[in-house]
């Protein structure tokens, strides 16, 4: 990641000059820096509620873990979802279309590299990763069943 956040900072002192794309974005460049904030704002958000509720965990997973807290409780890929925000941030920083292209075309492979990590937690922690999978969504939290209508008040609303 590091390797590839180096390339895009050098990319825009040093673009590639067959550059099909415009050079920059074709709206004023404080429009730009508007929508990087708004992204960069819950996304950063994210990522510190993410790091805080994973503490040493971040680098390093352990056997014995309490990974199940915080942002942890609801979407199971929180660092994943502001990293990947932040490639977005950077290129609209950078006023660069052709880095916003990399980032789109990067997303799958960072999506792709989510499920792997699934995988490999699943053989670490077995059974109860499943059982955490099934709770909790991926990138977007699931919606809690609450049994039957009545407990959600969706039969009171909708009595006729």
């Amino acid at each position: 990641m590091s390797i590839a956040f180096i390339n895009f900072i050098l990319y825009r002192i040093l673009p590639v000059s067959s550059d099909p794309l415009s050079p920059t974005f074709p709206w004023p460049y404080p429009i730009s820096v508007a929508v990087a904030a708004a992204l960069a704002l819950p996304a950063g958000m994210l990522l510190v509620s993410a790091l805080k509720a994973a503490g040493k965990e971040t680098l390093v997973p352990k056997k014995e873990h309490d990974l199940y807290r915080g942002i942890y409780e609801k979407i199971r890929h929180p660092q994943a979802i502001g990293e990947l925000a932040f490639w977005y941030v950077t290129a609209l920083l950078l006023d660069t279309p052709f880095l916003i292209l990399v980032a789109v075309l990067y997303t799958p492979i960072w999506i792709m590299w989510c499920f792997l990590e699934e995988w490999d937690l699943s053989i670490r922690y077995g059974e109860e990763y499943l059982r955490y999978q099934a709770r909790t969504g991926m990138f977007i939290p699931k919606r809690k069943h609450g049994g039957s209508p009545s407990n959600t008040g969706w039969d009171r609303k909708h009595r006729t």
